[in-house]
């Protein structure tokens, strides 16, 4: 659907999300940052950009957007330390809440937020403060032009390894059950590894349960290798049925290749995580 986006650096990572009839919204940098839609036979939505876009000209970028299946709104967190929920009333005309001050959350304040899912009015962000990450899961309302925001609780997302390199939580994915994190933890120097892990939110009993995690990410060997069974580099969530949730792992192939640990090679692989078994298999 999008070709040649900008990642790395300073670029976010292509972010999608889909509504109830199945269109996909994609936030991406290309030149600037992009926001749009596709239908579900594939079909770019020419006028949604234009129109979405223009409602948050006063906001300081974006940092997340998620769309909520079960009543299609649109929340975006911008850099303005606000939230917005956006409410289309007929094809490409909408209607902008005000920005929500996400600071009087005390377990959010101005942190950066690093990924969002909403499902039936519940908004789940992950928000980051220095090496720590946690997953705030907060009731939304929209009332007119007004969103309002009571954070319920709040969850650590514990880091892949210890030492100072901080576990970046790159996208979430929410349901009728809870909620579901891609971390991850790489260093590319000295000290070389990437590791990752799925990390599922239960709403039942408010417990966070660590999938795929590498073999030895909790060790202290300073350089770890690449691991077929285990997340290398979870980068987004990319779909999902009524079984699995379907995960981008853009990772490494890590060797010990003439008296050192370096990368040998791209290790891009899809993950099915079938929700109900609670399995992953990997698909390069």
């Amino acid at each position: 659907l999008i070709t040649n986006v900008d990642i790395g650096s300073n670029y976010i990572i292509p972010v999608t999300a889909r509504d109830s009839i199945g269109r996909i919204y994609v936030l991406y940098s290309k030149s600037g940052l992009h926001f749009t839609r596709f239908d579900a036979e594939g079909n770019e939505d020419a006028g949604f950009e234009t129109a979405i876009m223009s409602l948050l000209s006063s906001a300081v970028g974006i940092e997340a957007m998620t769309v909520d299946p079960k009543t299609d709104t649109i929340f975006v967190a911008c850099g303005d330390n606000c939230v917005y929920a956006i409410t289309e009333t007929s094809h490409n005309t909408f209607t902008p809440s005000d920005g929500f001050n996400r600071t009087i959350l005390s377990d959010i304040g101005s942190n950066k937020i690093t990924g969002a899912a909403a499902y039936d009015n519940t908004l789940f962000l992950a928000a980051k403060e220095y090496n720590k990450t946690k997953l705030v899961v907060c009731k939304a309302k929209v009332s007119g032009n007004t969103l309002s925001l009571t954070a319920e609780r709040s969850v650590p997302l514990n880091k892949l390894r210890t030492g100072s390199n901080s576990t970046t939580c790159t996208g979430v994915f929410a349901d009728a059950n809870g909620a579901y994190c891609l971390l991850r933890e790489q260093e590319l120097g000295a000290n070389c590894y990437s590791v990752g892990a799925l990390a599922c939110y239960s709403r039942d009993d408010n417990t966070v349960t660590y999938l795929k995690k590498h073999s030895k990410a909790g060790d202290s060997d300073l350089a770890l290798p690449f691991e077929e069974a285990s997340f290398a580099n979870p980068i987004g969530f990319i779909g999902s049925d009524e079984e699995n949730i379907y995960i981008a792992d853009d990772g490494y192939n890590i060797k010990y290749l003439n008296e050192n640990w370096r990368t040998d090679g791209n290790k891009n692989r899809i993950a099915a995580f079938n929700r109900t078994t609670q399995e992953i298999t990997f698909s390069d």
